[in-house]
């Protein structure tokens, strides 16, 4: 007997049925129509029971306490949820009735969708453990229960060779991702599963991708991570006092009343709540530590502390494997649930070509597998002509062909050979302009203590010969002028040493003055020789 279908009147459908009855069942009119009416009558009442369980949903998700849902995402999810608290069936068009409560004429329909072989099962929007099509349609959110119950069928579909989790997320419950998640994980060896992160695959849902056998992200925008767990305690007490209302609770058990919204929280009751969040985020870092193959001990200090990753961000701290899009990442499926490559065999490859960044790019590996398809034909080729080389006609063209190869070859080593010989005598040259570079050091030494020499006594004879008329500015002015030219100094200072004997000669000079300046003058000399010597001549004129 046929069952009502989706937005289907009761005049249709008793139309409809009455006939199926009494021409495949053999049934009277009157007993065609009972049986028909009965059908309708209980498809109606499914139809009360799931919005009463929808009702009932809606206030179960105001009453959750724990979530591993994005904050954000969460709170728009609830404001959703407020809004929609007051569902009326008048709103709804009858069109629409199947969509949001369920038809029950799709029971030999698979509850995902087919690419080949590979089963997709979607994990789309906010993930609570129970929702029913109302919820799905109204809010756009995915029942863990009903992932896991269409990811076992597919299991044991034999037209699923492998399953594709299709997911986009900020999360959800607590409650139910523990279970989703231990389902697929113990799936593991049965049939590759593959975890596609397009957009987000965080919280809840990173805990129940990360199960898979392979975790894809889309993109280097894909968020994943934020391994964490997030509550709010409303507090109304104050509130209900402003409006004149007293509330009263009664509870037995120490415990049974912490958290209600008409009482503040004492210290040790947030302390309790804190402890019960602590314990819950525990649990999902040691879930996705079992899921990655990673210590807890060694998982980034950061991912447990609820981070969010991105892309390759991702990959570095293990929570995902790869970057794909949405074709490749099935092409990859396909072909480990074909058996022409493996997932482990698939990391191999990946880990023995390394990307700037330490991020796999599928454009650059086909690029490379292009390359090396390139070279086998290169070499299919080679080998043909080696073939082709047993034909005498051709022996000769192949012979002259290899001699120029080779004298070619032997043009370029003897180009090396010059370039390396060259590079040696540019090495002898440059450590002998070194070793010249520091012998006019000590040169140039001897040639600035000579002309400081010179100035020093140029000073002294200065003050003698001119007395009370010394000008220290104008002598600093000629010594400037002359600057670090030895010759020009040298004659200044024989010039002032004339001039200083001619007036011991005339008695205007102490001689005894003159006397104390030979010695100067001795070593003076001494120092102009030395210097000659070691500073060669082009070097003598010393610029500062």
């Amino acid at each position: 007997m046929p069952n009502p279908r989706s937005g289907e009147s009761k005049k249709s459908y008793m139309a409809r049925c009455q006939k199926y009855v009494i021409e495949k069942e053999g049934e009277k009119p009157d007993r065609a129509y009972k049986k028909c009416e009965g059908m309708w009558d209980q498809h109606k009442k499914k139809q009360r029971q799931k919005k009463s369980e929808a009702g009932n949903m809606l206030q179960s998700i105001l009453s959750e306490n724990a979530w591993l849902m994005e904050p954000n995402a969460l709170y728009q999810f609830m404001i959703q949820v407020h809004q929609n608290l007051e569902f009326k069936e008048e709103n709804i068009k009858p069109e629409m009735f199947g969509i949001l409560i369920g038809g029950d004429d799709d029971n030999d329909k698979k509850p995902y969708r087919m690419d080949g072989s590979i089963a997709i099962i979607e994990i789309r929007g906010p993930l609570i453990k129970r929702a029913s099509g109302f919820l799905a349609f109204l809010f756009g959110i995915t029942g863990m229960e009903a992932i896991g119950n269409s990811f076992k069928k597919a299991l044991t579909d034999s037209d699923v060779k492998g399953i594709f989790l299709d997911t986009d997320s900020p999360g959800g419950t607590s409650d139910g991702t523990m279970d989703l998640a231990e389902i697929i994980f113990n799936a593991r060896g049965q049939k590759p599963i593959l975890s596609f992160a397009d957009g987000h695959m965080t919280s809840a849902a990173q805990w129940i991708g990360s199960s898979a056998d392979y975790v894809v992200a889309a993109n280097e925008i894909t968020s994943m991570g934020s391994i964490g767990v997030y509550g709010v305690h409303l507090d109304y007490a104050d509130r209900a006092k402003e409006m004149g209302i007293k509330p009263t609770v009664f509870h037995a058990g120490k415990y049974k009343a912490i958290g209600n919204q008409f009482e503040h929280l004492s210290k040790d009751d947030k302390e309790y709540v804190q402890a019960m969040f602590d314990y819950s985020h525990t649990q999902f870092v040691n879930g996705i530590s079992k899921n990655i193959g990673i210590p807890v001990g060694e998982l980034d200090s950061d991912l447990k502390e609820a981070k969010i990753f991105m892309g390759s961000q991702a990959i570095a701290v293990g929570l995902a494997n790869e970057i794909m899009s949405r074709d490749q990442a099935m092409a990859l499926l396909h072909n480990v649930a074909e058996g022409k490559t493996s997932f482990d065999k698939h990391k191999t490859e990946m880990n023995q070509i390394t990307f700037e960044g330490g991020v796999h790019n599928m454009d650059q590996i086909q690029e490379m597998k292009l390359k090396i398809e390139g070279l086998e034909s290169k070499l299919s080729a080679a080998q043909t002509l080696i073939a082709e080389m047993t034909d005498n006609n051709k022996k000769a063209d192949f012979e002259t062909k290899i001699a120029d190869l080779i004298a070619e070859k032997d043009g370029l080593i003897a180009k090396v050979t010059a370039l390396e010989t060259s590079e040696a005598e540019l090495k002898d040259q440059i450590n002998t302009l070194k070793a010249e570079a520091t012998a006019n050091e000590v040169f140039l030494s001897a040639g600035k203590a000579h002309i400081e020499g010179l100035k020093s006594s140029i000073s002294k004879l200065s003050v003698q010969v001119d007395g009370s008329s010394f000008d220290q500015g104008l002598l600093d002015k000629q010594l400037a002028a002359f600057g670090n030219d030895i010759e020009s100094l040298n004659k200044f200072k024989v010039s002032l040493e004339s001039r200083r004997d001619k007036m011991v000669l005339s008695g205007q000079l102490d001689p005894d003055e003159k006397k104390g300046e030979q010695g100067d003058k001795k070593t003076d000399a001494q120092q102009y020789e030395i210097g000659t010597k070691l500073v060669p001549a082009h070097l003598r004129v010393v610029k500062s």
